[in-house]
């Protein structure tokens, strides 16, 4: 009897089996999480909801419904396994483990299905909006069985042309919502046949998950060597100096300067997905404020309508600059938490990343307002700016002091509070910029204290996740 028989003769777990269950105790922890179910709960509502008012009858709108969830799932999970593939830190950990020719496959086909648990409510939730039940269990199945789809098209978009595994599943997803928000309100002919329209996309979907089982475990035998090391070695070799002159023209100090340069690397490689995800999805409040604008609208409403989109964006890009990054920061450079007077310069930093982004899209806004309806709005510009851009900053700045004080170490809870905080921060900072400025010092005043907390946390934490 040979020595690799004996485990399996003895009913011992294989060794991916067990990577598999070590991999189970860390992702549990955030998918059993009440926070999470109270957001994921709150989530599927919300998209119950959504798509019952975008699905109008003998319209696209259930069709492209249905498209864009499904599309989102497929975009989901071709980011998430390249992530597992090619961009986790335990990878070279358990690359070099006896795990077998196809382990690390099963190991991160196993991961990817549990992330993807979330997602099939989400789905079914909207299918449920869209065409009732049947389409919801259709939509839930076919991206339930996603996971090896998802490997399968991580490696696909790898072998591509360089950069199209970051730049291809966000314009496919991009497109998706630009077509949902344009024609989900254009008239379809009425027949019979209009009703199993929304099915379509879950059919294709199904067929996929299924037909891609197989062809997922021979594109990873065939792919994954060559890629992985092409991948360490574009990690390795990615010339840095266009980033350093950029960080040496900012007019700032060097820690600041270095910090700022790690975060927009970590955005342009694509390793902050979320970041990412939000920051392009944020100039949507400017389309919503644009037609908004563009039909009938008492001079007083215009304000707050504008207002109101800014918040939108702004709470966003809050997001984007907040919660979790301070983690992907800290691993990506490790020698910021040894420096000299580290949680000061890591606030100073972050709180600059997301101001910068902020100010372009509050001058978005401002410039929607100047160009909507051949400039019939651009008298109010001068009462709008300071409102504006106080209210973009402000919440940028909350969002970066409160998560460093109150997330790192407890992200799930921390997270969750932050959503349900910055709604009224967003709310009050509103109101004041408008009805009395300069209590825009009192905030200020208020969040010193939370910043010191952010900065001691940062500094005396052992772990930062």
């Amino acid at each position: 009897m040979s020595a690799d028989s004996k485990p399996a003769q003895s009913g011992a777990p294989e060794p991916w089996q067990v990577a598999t269950r070590l991999r189970w105790k860390m992702v549990s922890g955030v998918l059993t999480d009440p926070i999470s179910l109270l957001l994921l709960a709150v989530g599927a509502w919300a998209l119950y909801r959504g798509a019952a008012s975008l699905s109008g009858e003998q319209t696209a709108g259930p069709l492209l419904v249905s498209l864009s969830s499904l599309c989102a799932a497929l975009v989901f999970a071709t980011r998430y396994a390249d992530r597992l593939l090619f961009g986790e830190q335990d990878d070279k950990f358990l690359r070099v483990q006896a795990l077998g020719p196809l382990g690390l496959y099963r190991v991160r086909c196993e991961e990817l299905s549990w992330w993807l648990r979330p997602l099939v409510l989400l789905v079914a939730a909207a299918g449920l909006g869209t065409s009732g039940w049947f389409l919801a269990l259709l939509s839930g199945a076919g991206v339930a069985l996603l996971a090896p789809t998802g490997i399968h098209c991580a490696l696909l978009l790898r072998s591509a042309t360089p950069g199209m595994n970051r730049i291809l599943p966000m314009a496919a997803l991009g497109l998706a919502a630009a077509s949902l928000y344009l024609w989900a309100d254009v008239p379809l002919r009425a027949d019979k046949w209009s009703g199993w329209l929304p099915l379509l996309p879950a059919g294709a979907m199904l067929t996929l998950a299924l037909t891609c089982r197989s062809l997922a475990a021979k594109s990873y035998r065939h792919r994954f060597a060559e890629l992985a090391s092409k991948a360490g070695e574009q990690d390795r070799h990615e010339p840095l100096w266009p980033w350093r002159v950029l960080g040496r023209c900012l007019p700032l100090a060097t820690p600041i300067q270095a910090r700022l340069t790690r975060d927009l690397i970590l955005l342009w490689r694509g390793w902050d997905g979320r970041g990412a995800t939000l920051l392009l999805l944020s100039p949507l409040s400017c389309i919503y404020l644009s037609d908004s604008l563009s039909g009938s609208m008492r001079e007083g409403a215009i304000l707050w309508r504008v207002l109101e989109s800014a918040a939108l964006g702004s709470a966003a890009i809050a997001y984007a600059a907040g919660p979790n990054l301070t983690v992907l920061r800290s691993s990506a450079m490790a020698w910021s938490r040894c420096a000299p007077q580290p949680g000061r310069y890591e606030l100073r930093a972050a709180v600059l990343y997301g101001a910068f982004f902020a100010l372009v899209h509050g001058g978005l806004t401002l410039l929607v307002v100047v160009t909507t309806q051949e400039g019939r709005f651009a008298e109010h510009l001068g009462a709008l700016c300071f409102p504006v851009l106080a209210l973009e900053l402000f919440v940028v700045h909350f969002s970066v002091v409160y998560s460093m004080a109150e997330s790192l170490g407890r992200r799930i809870a921390g997270e969750g509070a932050l959503i349900l905080a910055l709604a009224f921060v967003a709310a009050g900072l509103a109101v004041i910029a408008v009805l009395y400025p300069p209590g825009l010092l009192g905030y200020l005043l208020i969040t010193l204290g939370l910043a010191a907390r952010a900065r001691q946390r940062y500094e005396t934490l052992e772990v930062t996740w």
